[in-house]
């Protein structure tokens, strides 16, 4: 278009019409979600089994009722032990009297108390001292010896030996004995040659009844000397 002196040209316009927004693009059709798989249904606990009855106890048994000692049989003479003891010493002690011991009772109580066997001890040490001299009654049988020992007898009392002092110098030589002997017959072990021996009391069929121990311990009591 030819342009006309003092008129300008209609301007331009720069501005460019609008573009016709691109139609938009249809959405993607959602899918659907698979259905939800149904839960397996959940299974039912067992029911719980019945706890077995619990047995009852069986009843504890009646203790069986004690049954009570029978009482024991009493004598009624003497009527305890005590009392007894004491009969068999008074009964003891008469025996002992007419034996000849000077203290009948403590042989008696011994006897009962410690189980010794006091009337066999007694007797045999009464039989060693049945041997003692007690007098000068022996002077008299030397002196009718024919032997060394009147010789000896005659020569002492010349010489002025009073006869109450050689029986007494031959008593207290045989005490002496009987003692050491008693102590032999206590003591089996007091040899070298390893024999050993005992003293019993026998019963009439000669079978050991009662062990005669400890004679030295009674040796002395015995002694009939002071019955002069």
């Amino acid at each position: 278009m030819p342009r006309v002196p003092g008129h300008s040209a209609p301007a331009r316009s720069t501005a460019r019409a609008p573009k016709a927004a691109a139609p938009a693009k249809k959405a993607a059709p959602t899918k659907i979600a698979a259905p939800t798989k149904k839960a397996a249904p959940t299974k039912k606990a067992a029911p719980a089994k019945k706890a077995a009855p619990t047995k009852k106890a069986a009843p504890a048994k009646k203790a069986a009722p004690t049954k009570k000692a029978a009482p024991a049989p009493v004598d009624p003479t003497p009527s305890s032990s005590t009392d007894a003891m004491h009969a068999r010493i008074e009964a003891l002690t008469g025996v002992f009297t007419a034996l000849g011991a000077r203290d009948p009772e403590r042989w008696a109580r011994a006897h009962v108390e410690h189980g010794h066997d006091q009337i066999g001890r007694f007797v045999f040490l009464k039989g060693l001292w049945g041997r003692v001299i007690r007098d000068g009654r022996f002077l008299d049988r030397m002196r009718r010896d024919v032997g060394e020992s009147r010789e000896v007898v005659e020569r002492l009392l010349l010489s002025g030996a009073r006869e109450a002092d050689l029986v007494q110098l031959v008593r207290a030589m045989q005490v002496q004995l009987l003692v050491d002997m008693t102590q032999i017959l206590d003591d089996p072990s007091d040899n070298d040659e390893g024999v050993r021996w005992g003293m019993w009391r026998m019963d009439r069929r000669g079978l050991p009844l009662w062990q005669l121990t400890d004679l030295r311990l009674d040796v002395l009591e015995v002694d009939p000397a002071d019955d002069l």
